[in-house]
């Protein structure tokens, strides 16, 4: 399932990280500023190191994190470890020593470690002024460092973790200095650029089946109704669906200029079945009641024999779990799809052919309309406790007993885009008959694509990674 709550995430992921912060835990360690660590203990052992972290971890909503340390002072041994960790990090400890999710360049032999107390050949050693720069790739789940800008190759891959920037120092007077913001010495956006090309190349490698694209640029035109183009690409419409196609167009084109009342009488005339009448949605609503009264006699049986059952084996001083009983669910009134699409469709439609009544100043006519074509609509909801559009039609009524419905909470329904909602609504119902595509195909390749992205994100790229953005 696609997690809808993909941008409701903590607040860390949006702002990443900005300052280094001192554990409680650091006792030889400490801060010049929000930005320098000091190491101004004499340490006697493995065990006396000076490590901080940042105050929050990378933006999982970014391609990369990176940042750079500059060398200030190497001090007695300069050991000075730049890395990256996850939270709760042994702050007595260097950057990957112990922790099995932490990893760092080490300056004074240049080795990279990962969970190993005497590390890999990496790089060279760096002194004082030397600036070492780590990446996190999230997308290619690898880290990789920089010195002086230049890019040392990739360290690791199949890196996954929530990541912490991590300094650090293990004898007294070394001194290095974080950048989190830029400039860097290493051009970061320069190498997403690149990464990004890279992709692009092998995208465009992949061929596409040419019926393909041109049915979904035909699916797509029938839907727009752009026909005369539809046309030109060679799409031959029989004569019943060129007539109905015109039909269409004239409808939505009603609808469009607020005509609504003739939009009625077309549909009325050629999608008759588009619309629900208040005895038969009445008829509809009282089928799925008897029934529901008839499961609820059932379930009322079914809890009588249950009591019965309880009571006999309390007699006997038995004591029993009612699994039954907990399975017993109390049903809601629920109509099928259909009904509820024509009757979605004829309370919108309806009511906006009020609220145009109403923008034209037609106040009688439009309290006319109400009384014969949507009360009827609006007492069966009240009759059987239904709340399928009662607040909507409420709202719409609401807007007669101002002389300036602009004035009215309810002003939101007369602006436009109640009609761009409705000529969808139309359109998608009209399709449906034609049995053509009754979504936008464009959109739906988009859903598709979005889909997979984020599924390949959260269970692949473990929620890291930039957000899509297409670019056209």
């Amino acid at each position: 399932m696609l997690p809808l709550s993909i941008f409701d995430k903590e607040k860390e992921e949006f702002i990443g990280p900005t300052k280094l912060v001192l554990s409680p835990k650091q006792k030889y360690s400490t801060l010049d500023d929000d930005f320098t660590v000091r190491y101004e203990k004499n340490g006697t052992s493995s065990y006396d190191v000076g490590s901080v972290q940042t105050d929050r971890p990378f933006r999982s909503m970014k391609r990369v994190g990176y940042f750079e340390v500059e060398v200030i002072n190497v001090g007695r041994t300069g050991a000075i470890a730049i890395g990256v960790s996850e939270k709760g990090f042994l702050v007595t400890s260097q950057p990957g020593w112990k922790e099995d999710n932490s990893y760092a360049w080490h300056c004074d032999d240049g080795h990279k470690f990962h969970h190993n107390g005497r590390g890999e050949p990496y790089g060279t050693p760096s002194g004082k002024g030397d600036i070492i720069g780590l990446c996190v790739d999230f997308y290619q789940q690898l880290i990789f460092f920089t010195k002086n800008g230049k890019n040392q190759g990739i360290a690791w891959r199949n890196v996954q973790g929530t990541f912490y920037p991590t300094i650090g120092t293990h004898s007294r007077d070394e001194i290095a200095r974080i950048n989190l913001k830029g400039p860097f010495k290493f051009n970061i956006k320069e190498y997403i650029k690149d990464q990004k090309e890279k992709e692009t190349q092998l995208i465009d490698q992949i061929i596409m089946n040419s019926g393909f694209i041109h049915s979904l640029i035909c699916n797509y035109l029938i839907y727009k109704g752009n026909m005369e183009t539809l046309k030109k690409m060679g799409y031959s419409l029989q004569e019943k669906e060129d007539h109905q196609f015109n039909i269409r167009a004239i409808i939505l084109s009603k609808i469009a200029e607020g005509e609504i009342s003739q939009t009625l009488l077309l549909i009325q005339q050629n999608f008759p079945n588009l619309l629900l009448s208040p005895q038969s949605f009445e008829s509809e609503v009282e089928k799925v009641q008897n029934n529901e009264n008839q499961n609820q006699n059932q379930i009322e049986n079914k809890e009588m024999e249950i009591q019965k059952e309880k009571n006999r084996m309390e007699q006997m001083e038995i004591e029993i779990e009612n699994e039954n009983e907990n399975q017993i669910e109390k049903r809601k009134i629920i109509l099928s799809h259909e009904i509820m699409q024509k009757y979605s469709f004829t309370i919108k439609i309806l009511c906006q052919n009020m609220i145009e009544l109403i923008k034209q100043n037609k106040f009688q006519e439009a309290f006319t309309f109400s009384q014969n074509k949507i009360l009827p609509f609006y007492e069966i909801e009240k009759k059987y406790t239904l709340s399928f559009y009662k607040d909507f039609i409420e709202q719409v009524f609401g807007l007669v007993a101002y002389s300036n419905p602009l004035v009215s909470p309810s002003n939101f329904l007369i602006k436009k885009r109640m009609r761009k909602e409705l000529i969808e609504l139309t359109n998608k119902l009209i399709l449906q008959q034609f049995n053509f595509v009754s979504e936008n195909p464009l959109k739906k390749v988009l859903k598709h694509l979005i889909c997979t992205y984020y599924q390949n994100r959260n269970i692949k790229l473990n929620r890291k990674g930039e957000i899509l953005k297409l670019d056209f």
